[in-house]
């Protein structure tokens, strides 16, 4: 099975490229920059894996963002405490 991978440029900081792979596509989303949901300062400040996974997802089919990844994390393993920290 051949796999087909583009991408196109868009002119919004947040998310300055698409991904396609195959028939699914993710935004490339610029983690600084995001500003949506309860967590958002953790996403920009150390959201690197948050995002990473958002887009893997979107290209397996899953429909989520970064603020609905750290959401899911967050309901799955709650707040952090003074031992474990933000789903680095």
């Amino acid at each position: 099975m051949d796999h087909i991978v583009t991408y196109r440029k868009n002119e919004d900081p947040l998310i300055p490229a698409y991904v396609s792979v195959n028939g699914f596509e993710t935004p490339v989303w610029n983690q600084s920059r995001w500003t949506e949901g309860p967590y958002a300062r953790y996403v920009q400040r150390n959201g690197c894996g948050h995002c990473c996974a958002g887009m893997a997802a979107r290209l397996h089919g899953v429909e989520i963002d970064p603020g609905m990844e750290f959401d899911t994390c967050v309901m799955l393993w709650d707040e952090p405490d003074e031992h474990h920290g933000w789903f680095q």
